[in-house]
């Protein structure tokens, strides 16, 4: 800078000085005041896109979860139903155990968006189911071939019978006819004698089979409710897991204390049927 600018620059007022250095160091206050309003919004932007994220994330594992629970617990329901009526299901049912498969599958596809605690009880549930099936599946099936030998002798007794009722009838009309023919007669009399006794036969043998069949009934009844208790108050601490992770913490100890209330009301019904068994 020359001397001259110098001279120039020292004849200016101190107030102009001061209303330069006012405006520069106000359009610095202004630029940091911009900038870190800028930066501010940025942050929140960010701060709102990562909860909007975990938003939307939350409620897709809701939804996901709502998609697999509620067959769960229908599933289980068709499980309990499944394993309380063994003894009255065919061979062939008892083996596919369709429903105790089903539950297996969607236990698995549980433990994928489920919290840990509640995939560990919807295991248990499933593995409780299977332990009660390998346990009495074998004593259901021998009921359920006892049934199948009873129909066999049911159905010869009613071969028999309808075989003695031509027998009586042919019987009925030689002697309604007046004529004599003891060959015929003597051979209807043998014919009725050995149905007769045929038909005695099965009856016997349908109601030891039948009697058999009770005893393996009430036999299983009474092993399997305690196994049964077991698994409904399982069930009722799935479904309490399964409502925790839903956000369904309203009202739980009711909810609790009416569901063990209901599954306890269904043990004691059942202990009576059985003691009139």
């Amino acid at each position: 800078m020359s001397m001259g600018s110098v001279s120039a620059l020292a004849q200016v007022p101190g107030a102009v000085w001061g209303t330069v250095f006012g405006a520069v160091w106000g359009s610095l206050i202004a630029l940091l005041t911009a900038a870190l309003t800028e930066r501010w919004s940025v942050a929140r932007a960010k701060a709102q896109r990562v909860h909007e994220s975990e938003e939307k994330s939350r409620e897709r594992t809701m939804a996901l979860r709502r998609e697999v629970y509620l067959p769960v617990v229908a599933e289980y329901n068709d499980a309990l139903k499944f394993l309380s009526t063994l003894p009255n299901l065919t061979i062939d049912e008892i083996g596919k155990s369709k429903p105790l498969g089903q539950l297996a599958s969607s236990a698995g596809k549980l433990g994928l968006i489920s919290d840990q605690e509640t995939a560990i009880v919807v295991h248990k549930l499933s593995v409780e189911c299977s332990s009660i099936y390998i346990r009495f599946a074998p004593v259901a099936m021998e009921i359920a071939a006892l049934r199948g030998i009873a129909d066999v002798h049911t159905k010869l007794r009613e071969k028999h019978l309808a075989e003695i009722e031509r027998v009586t009838l042919a019987s009925g009309a030689i002697l309604e006819s007046g004529e004599r023919n003891d060959i015929r007669a003597a051979g209807l009399q043998r014919r009725y004698e050995v149905l007769n006794s045929l038909f005695e036969q099965e009856g016997e043998k349908l109601a030891s089979v039948n009697r058999k069949a009770s005893e393996l009934h009430r036999s299983y009844a009474l092993q399997s409710l305690p196994a049964m208790k077991s698994l409904l108050d399982l069930g009722v601490q799935t479904v309490l897991r399964m409502r925790q992770d839903l956000g369904q913490t309203g009202n739980a100890d009711t909810f609790a204390k009416e569901a063990r209330e209901a599954a306890e009301r269904m043990y004691k019904l059942a202990e009576e049927a059985l003691r009139r068994f």
